[in-house]
């Protein structure tokens, strides 16, 4: 009788441990993660009232909000940031979600070193306008950023876009990407 009762409990315990989440907050599925992907909020970029912090204004600015994706879970920053280019399902776009302009773009390269991240982008059509606005190759950045720095691998994040590292900069100066 205490055998069965021990066996049971075992059995019971295990059970309970089988669902318990991962280290990094998500149940094992079948090679597959869960991550976090940034996309734009339409109604926080068309809100009126005034923001109550300096950190309010800019979560204001960037009207960036996570949504979760299944990804590999071998190449986990890769299938961020390829759900990041995929954009929202109509389902998030119905709710008011849309890509932070990175559609039509393909990774050239991910290299996660040292802490560093560094990605290159290239547009599917580099002479095609890309930026609706002076926020928007900002809120692309930060989206990018965001969506790679969730990984503890991750605490610096490069981007080149199109060969320019300083894509998002309204000097006129030019940075090539190393």
């Amino acid at each position: 009788m205490k055998t069965t009762r021990v066996i049971l409990t075992i059995i019971a315990s295990l059970a309970i441990l089988a669902g318990l989440p991962s280290a990094y907050g998500q149940r094992a599925r079948a090679g597959k993660r869960q991550v976090r992907v940034y996309f734009l909020t339409i109604e926080d970029l068309e809100a009126k009232q005034p923001a109550r912090s300096r950190q309010a204004a800019v979560e204001n600015l960037l009207a960036l909000v996570p949504v979760r994706r299944m990804v590999s879970a071998t190449t986990p920053a890769r299938g961020a940031i390829e759900a990041l280019i995929a954009g929202p399902t109509d389902e998030e776009k119905a709710q008011g979600l849309r890509s932070p302009y990175a559609e039509d773009l393909l990774i050239k390269s991910l290299e996660i070193n040292e802490g560093t991240a560094r990605i290159s982008l290239i547009s599917k059509c580099a002479e095609c306008g890309r930026w609706p606005g002076d926020l928007a190759p900002w809120r692309f950045g930060v989206a990018v950023e965001r969506t790679l720095k969730q990984f503890p691998t991750v605490k610096r994040v490069v981007i080149c876009l199109d060969g320019v590292e300083n894509f998002d900069d309204n000097s006129g100066e030019i940075k090539k990407c190393e």
